[in-house]
């Protein structure tokens, strides 16, 4: 194969293919073009000097052209007499699009990862083989003889008071924006009775900085659930609202790359950013009033690995924890506006989350003005634990009261949720990512945390 070493003033070809079966790699070994686009057309050698590439020449038509309209390969290559596997400009490996070019070996390039996912410009590697998600979580919820008998879902954040990072993401730092679209069927209750859809909209980016090895990530979520101020009417009609939820920020770090595999680790932490909650009792005859303070930061510690198989498979594995590093308030009143009782702490479950995602593509070119460059079918399956038991608190009055035995906690205790992802993802256009996916619940009773979930997520390279 060629390698082409760059100095700073210009392109130097001398003894390139010398200097490559030596295994000498050149500092920035990636034409201009490449950097210029933050493109991903080279080996980064794994845990050694991330400023050290390796430009294959399979990928060399990919390269975006220069700013005076030159390709790659640059002048000074003689490209009427090319090496093996070089590619010219305006030619698709072996005729076909999107197919890696073999080396002189007969074999593969060993970057699996880059093939199977250069195919389109800048870090689109990112989101092509991003993870959909699947969850749904909130607190907990609030029932008892003064409630009329109705498990009322904690009314905090719309409902959905914590989000899980794996929700349309990659183990790879990519340069995007993004909105996502999910509606829950039947995931709440309010304090009348009625069971409601959440929906959630999620805007958001993701910004990598130190050579694209480390990304930010902020979202910000819009809940359309269960308003976050009721009253109860047993029967009444439905308690619905649009409300900012709680925003998180991630920083992921890429660790290691190579011969097809991808490792990151980070951490996401969610801000307590929507309302605090309020049910009241009674309408026409105020009883108390039961208020649910937002004050909870939430961590996210993560391991991904993602597995590149030849040139149209990928697998992604996730694994983190979501651990609250404190508790809500929980203050009630009676009918006068005064305490009851001492004010309580209310402290989520901790949660352990495994998720598994595999993808094929089923169509893909890399023509740059094709208008659909890729269709690929994704399955997933996602399991989630609680950690740790759950905390009962009373939200009645004190036991001289007629209001004993209201309480907030998880009546289940102890869940092991298992949810199956199905989706389908297109590429269209350049940097532009279209996922539209079913999520079905594999438990039932109170491991059926909804009845379906329909997810659109849409990704744009920045």
């Amino acid at each position: 194969m060629l390698a082409i070493a760059i100095s700073a003033s210009g392109f130097d070809s001398i003894n390139a293919q010398e200097n490559f079966n030596q295994g000498q790699v050149q500092q920035n070994g990636c034409c201009p073009a490449c950097r210029q686009s933050h493109c991903r057309c080279r080996q980064r050698l794994q845990f050694v000097n991330p400023d050290q590439f390796l430009c294959e020449p399979q990928w060399q038509n990919l390269c975006p052209p220069n700013s005076d309209g030159t390709v790659y390969p640059p002048s000074g290559v003689d490209s009427s007499n090319p090496q093996p596997n070089s590619i010219q400009p305006g030619t698709q490996p072996n005729d076909q699009p999107g197919v890696p070019q073999i080396n002189s070996a007969g074999q593969n390039s060993s970057n699996d990862f880059a093939i199977s996912t250069r195919l389109g410009s800048g870090n689109e590697v990112g989101f092509r083989t991003a993870m959909i998600g699947d969850f749904f979580g909130g607190g907990g919820f609030i029932s008892g003889p003064s409630w009329g008998g109705v498990n009322i879902t904690s009314p905090t954040s719309g409902g959905d008071r914590r989000y899980k990072l794996t929700e349309a993401t990659s183990p790879i730092p990519t340069d995007r924006v993004f909105l996502n679209y999910n509606m829950f069927a039947n995931a709440l209750t309010d304090a009348n009775g009625n069971e409601l859809d959440l929906t959630r909209y999620a805007f958001g980016l993701e910004k990598t900085f130190f050579n694209e090895d480390v990304s930010v990530e902020l979202r910000i979520p819009i809940l359309e659930g269960v308003s976050s101020r009721q009253t109860q009417i047993v029967g009444g009609p439905a308690n619905r609202n649009s409300e900012l939820g709680n925003m998180s920020l991630t920083t992921k770090f890429l660790l290691a790359e190579g011969n097809g595999w991808t490792y990151s680790s980070g951490l996401g932490v969610i801000f307590p950013t929507a309302s605090t909650a309020i049910l009241t009792t009674e309408q026409d005859d105020p009883g108390f009033t039961v208020e649910f303070e937002n004050e909870a930061f939430y961590l996210q510690p993560f391991f991904a690995v993602q597995r590149t198989l030849g040139q149209w498979s990928w697998i992604n594995f996730y694994t983190h924890c979501d651990f609250a590093t404190q508790g809500n308030t929980i203050t009630v009143y009676n009918e006068f506006g005064g305490l009851t009782n001492t004010p309580q702490i209310y402290n989520d479950q901790n949660l352990l989350f495994f998720d598994l995602s595999m993808g094929r593509w089923i169509y893909q070119s890399n023509r740059q003005n094709q208008r659909l460059r890729g269709v690929a079918g994704i399955f997933e399956l996602h399991h989630t634990t609680t950690l740790n038991d759950t905390d009962i608190v009373s939200t009645g009055q004190d036991s001289s009261q007629s209001f004993t035995g209201d309480t907030l906690t998880n009546p289940s205790n102890r869940l092991d949720v298992l949810n199956t992802t199905l989706g389908l993802r297109f590429l269209v256009g350049q940097g532009n990512s279209l996922t539209v996916a079913g999520v079905a619940p594999l438990r039932i009773n109170e491991e059926h945390l909804f009845d379906s979930e329909i997810s659109v997520q849409f990704n744009h390279l920045r």
